[in-house]
């Protein structure tokens, strides 16, 4: 199971946060450039990142985006899921419709093992671990 790009430009942004001084707020375009992707992508993420409760953002020439918690109360799940939306096992695998029964039934309990197993990982870890 793997997140998404806009999963992992939430993370760098996130952990850009968790790294710097948190009367400093930061903007989406230095953000962006960090983590090389345009400006406009990257707003769309902090955004998304401020109306899940994570980030706060500041209006105005020296605003930008500032954790809301410590960060080591926020999960890398929690920042996972505030972009992709919740990781849960899905009971169908595109692709395997019509495939033999079996391996659409192996294919399946391999992917939510893996889904079990990336959610787990993500729920444990918080973002002071990835600044450490």
């Amino acid at each position: 199971m793997c997140v998404s790009k806009a999963a992992e430009a939430a993370l760098f942004a996130c952990a850009k946060a968790a790294a710097s001084p948190p009367d400093v707020p930061m903007s989406a375009r230095d953000l962006a450039a960090a983590c090389g992707v345009r400006k406009e992508y990257m707003t769309r993420i902090l955004h998304q990142l401020v109306r899940s409760r994570i980030l706060v953002s500041e209006r105005g020439p020296l605003g930008g985006f500032n954790l809301r918690q410590r960060p080591q109360d926020v999960t890398l799940l929690a920042v996972v899921e505030s972009v992709d939306g919740a990781l849960t096992p899905g009971r169908d695998v595109p692709g395997l419709r019509g495939a033999n029964t079996r391996v659409q039934a192996v294919v399946e309990v391999a992917c939510r093992q893996s889904t079990l197993a990336t959610r787990g990982a993500l729920e444990h870890e918080t973002l002071a671990d990835l600044v450490r």
